[in-house]
């Protein structure tokens, strides 16, 4: 485990038995809503999570260290002390950890500090993207890049409307990206449900958003899945009026000298003096909503997902080995220099089979175990050497009866 990483002992003991947990951003909080509305929604969000059996992982940087999972003492603090807390981008992670300081995670560093904690799951209001004029600024949300880059599902309400959507598709599409809508064909734009522009896939079941997730992690391919989740229709914005208002906010950006991080905070603060708030109040609703469907894939997700717990029990001696799938076994390896996989992987694996009718590619098995320890390979190798061609091939079958779908 990173040793800049603080897991909180609900997230971790949930991680460890293998239940569902969800990721939650702090920017939202310090940055997104004025105190104490922004410690409220936070911990109405944490409830409802709970309530839906899933533990919730705020993830924030308090005094120089990541936290998995925030106390109530500790989200009151970033609520409180509000703008006072900068924005953490992946740039500021080094200096800010280094100096002991406090940071609030935007998507681009909830995604990382949530997939170093084995976190696969994060629902936020809305991500970064392409704002408007990049052509000459080149003002892109590094929110695109990490989800290029790091293996978490991001479901939100769709990209701030405040954004050229039509870049950012373009720029997600580039770098491989996989954009889905949650029971839409058309990506919600945050403050409505409508914004012109189609998405890659429409998706409208927890299971085949997990099913999605779980092949690209099978198929090697970097990078997280976008799911967008429109706001519910009573609490959408006409689109007609929330462009006129981003338009407005826009033009007095420019005339203001705005640019860079400011940017975004700029237009959200205008954009809520034009429509009379009512842009400030729906964003609990967006983020509320952006976590139900949330809840179902990490209850989906969870058993492939539990290499933090499988590091902890190797470590600790509380298992000599833990057998899973071959992903999650691999994702144990990659996490610890002191784990190895043994393997089912035919001529060219750690075991020698009595029978070629069952080939081991069929099957979807792994077993991390501590270096050093050949007693399970003897073991296994052992009993395998016993046993005729008809034996193995049912334990073959009932293997690949038992493993993971893909």
């Amino acid at each position: 485990m990173n040793k800049y990483l603080d897991i909180a002992p609900e997230v971790a003991e949930a991680l460890a038995a293998g239940k569902p947990v969800v990721a939650l951003e702090s920017t939202i909080i310090s940055h997104g809503m004025p105190y104490p509305q922004n410690v409220e929604t936070a911990l109405k969000v944490e409830s409802i999570i709970r309530e839906a059996g899933a533990v919730p992982a705020t993830i924030a940087i308090i005094g120089g260290r990541l936290k998995a999972g925030l106390s109530k003492e500790e989200i009151d603090y970033l609520g409180r002390t509000g703008a006072g807390i900068p924005k953490a981008s992946r740039r500021d992670l080094p200096v800010l950890v280094a100096q002991g300081r406090d940071g609030a995670c935007t998507v681009t560093t909830t995604m990382m500090i949530a997939d170093m904690a084995g976190i696969r799951v994060f629902a936020t209001g809305g991500i970064g993207g392409v704002h408007r004029g990049a052509q000459e600024t080149f003002d892109i949300s590094a929110d695109l890049e990490e989800l290029a880059n790091t293996s978490v599902m991001v479901v939100c309400a769709g990209a701030k409307s405040i954004l050229d959507l039509g870049l950012t598709l373009e720029y997600l599409e580039t770098h491989g990206v996989t954009v889905i809508g949650y029971g839409t064909s058309e990506l919600p734009a945050f403050y409505t449900r409508k914004s012109g522009f189609g998405v890659d896939y429409e998706l409208d079941t927890p299971e085949q958003l997990a099913k999605a997730f779980h092949v690209k992690r099978e198929l090697g391919l970097r990078g997280g899945l976008l799911v967008t989740n429109p706001i519910p229709e009573e609490y959408s914005m006409d689109k007609e009026v929330i462009d006129k208002a981003i338009a407005e906010a826009v033009e007095d950006a420019k005339k203001d000298g705005i640019h860079g991080k400011a940017t975004t905070p700029y237009l959200l603060a205008k954009i809520k003096d034009l429509t009379g708030g009512k842009c400030t109040a729906q964003s609990g609703t967006i983020w509320y909503d952006s976590c139900l469907p949330q809840i179902e894939n990490a209850d989906l997700l969870a058993p492939a997902e539990t290499a933090p717990a499988m590091i902890m029990q190797l470590q600790t001696g509380t298992v000599d080995f833990v057998c899973t799938d071959m992903p999650t076994a691999k994702a144990a390896a990659a996490r610890d220099d002191n784990l190895v996989i043994l393997d089912f992987s035919g001529t060219d694996g750690d075991f020698q089979y009595p029978s070629e009718e069952k080939r081991a590619e069929e099957v979807n098995i792994g077993i991390a175990v501590r270096k050093g320890n050949t007693t399970l390979k003897d073991a296994i190798n052992s009993v395998l050497e016993t046993m005729t061609p008809d034996d193995f091939n049912a334990l073959m079958d009932q293997a690949i009866a038992i493993q993971p779908e893909v």
